[in-house]
């Protein structure tokens, strides 16, 4: 038998920058439920101007790894809580080693689970994009809209 449990479901606001209203966005970038934070994909934008941020793999893996650290802080965690990443790569063939060398920068003291695949990124000057699952630290409750 499943029980069924309310769940409580806060959809997490970073800043000025992530404002959903600009540019026609239409979703959160993280929502947070029972402990947990769900992240949307995130890519290399400008927080500010909500453009899409071009440059090498690993410039643009940091930018999404900084900007996904900043909606976990809003949503009451942090990169070093992360229990998965989903990775989805342009181009895995020339882009998976720049992309694991940055990625693996800032989890070098905490091996994340990740899925890695090939994928369309709706921005053609995207070249990555990351969804994570992190947990909320104890006692902290995410800044909502």
């Amino acid at each position: 038998m499943i029980e069924s449990h309310a769940m409580e479901i806060c959809k997490v606001q970073v800043g000025n920058g992530l404002d959903v209203n600009k540019k026609g966005f239409t979703q959160w970038p993280a929502v947070a439920a029972n402990g947990f934070v769900y992240t949307f994909g995130i890519t290399p934008i400008d927080t500010e101007t909500l453009e899409i941020m071009p440059g090498d793999i690993e410039f643009q893996t940091r930018r999404v790894l900084d900007v996904l650290s900043e909606v976990l802080e809003a949503a009451g965690s942090s990169l070093s809580r992360t229990l998965h990443a989903t990775v989805y790569l342009r181009d895995i063939q020339d882009d998976y080693a720049g992309f694991n060398k940055a990625f693996d920068h800032y989890f070098a003291h905490s091996p994340v689970p990740r899925t890695v695949v090939q994928a369309v990124i709706r921005s053609p000057v995207a070249r990555v994009q990351i969804q994570i699952v992190a947990l909320q630290e104890p006692g902290r409750v995410a800044r909502t809209q």
